[in-house]
């Protein structure tokens, strides 16, 4: 796959972590696959905190 140049994965970085809640799976994936380690890391932490944010607990995948 040929990299996508430095706007364009800010472009995916900006619609993956708006479109968290309403974006398929799959092309939230596919998009996701398309960015290099910094961003997907980026977009992994966002990703995160959305989901923290949405259960009201930061550790609400522990085993606690």
């Amino acid at each position: 796959m040929a990299r996508l140049k430095s706007a364009d994965q800010d472009q995916i970085v900006n619609r993956l972590i708006v479109e968290i809640e309403t974006m398929d799976g799959d092309e939230w994936d596919q998009l996701r696959e398309q960015l290099d380690a910094r961003r997907r890391a980026q977009v992994d932490a966002e990703a995160r905190e959305w989901a923290d944010d949405s259960v009201g607990d930061e550790h609400w995948d522990s085993d606690r």
